[in-house]
């Protein structure tokens, strides 16, 4: 089957969505909205093609981990309502393609971060 985009809609589980679909072949757009109710999330490897990327609504995430090589093709970081998320996902850096990082409701001290 051929994917392209995914909205991962399911009502705040517990176990973290990454590790199932990171190795989605032509995934490029992909939109977390309320999926998981952990502290972090962990973004090792995978999401080769991805290009867009949301993530919405985790009332409890406070960490975000990049690892080297993961994502490598991601244009779009979207970021809102994530109330306790206070600093930008650590290596972030690894995002060499990134144009463009949007956050919306989160703390100002993650807006002061990238200031």
């Amino acid at each position: 089957m051929h994917y392209v985009r995914l909205l991962q809609t399911f009502k705040r589980l517990e176990e973290d969505v990454l590790p199932h679909i990171q190795a989605l072949p032509n995934l490029e757009m992909l939109s977390l909205i309320n999926a998981y109710v952990g502290e972090k999330l962990c973004f090792s490897r995978g999401f080769i093609k991805l290009k867009h990327l949301l993530l919405c609504s985790f009332p409890v995430l406070n960490s975000i981990a990049i690892e080297k090589g993961a994502m490598p093709n991601l244009q779009v970081l979207r970021i809102g309502n994530c109330l306790e998320l206070k600093a930008l996902p650590q290596g972030i850096e690894f995002l060499a393609n990134v144009e463009r990082l949007i956050l919306y409701y989160v703390p100002m001290q993650l807006i002061e971060s990238v200031r």
